[in-house]
């Protein structure tokens, strides 16, 4: 499954698209969250022209925007 996740923390707003096994995209939020994380690392799946997913990106999951903090997430905001 993919996830946008927009980059606000080092770049102003891009977008990652990250993709999740399938197995891994399952579960309760938080699960899914710290998948999506994991996946948008570079040292797991690399891509050159974007960073990696750090504390101050903002992952969708559904309809919802989740703040990445130091340690975990935090529902953001609600969109349609």
């Amino acid at each position: 499954m993919k996830f946008k996740v927009h980059l606000t923390a080092f770049t102003e707003g891009q977008i990652r698209v990250v993709e999740v096994p399938d197995d891994k995209s399952t579960g309760d939020t938080n699960e899914v969250l710290e998948s999506i994380y994991r996946y948008g690392q570079n040292e797991v799946v690399p891509m050159k022209d974007r960073c990696s997913l750090s504390a101050g990106d903002a992952i969708e999951y559904k309809k919802k925007l989740y703040l990445i903090l130091m340690a975990g997430f935090v529902k953001y905001l609600k969109y349609n």
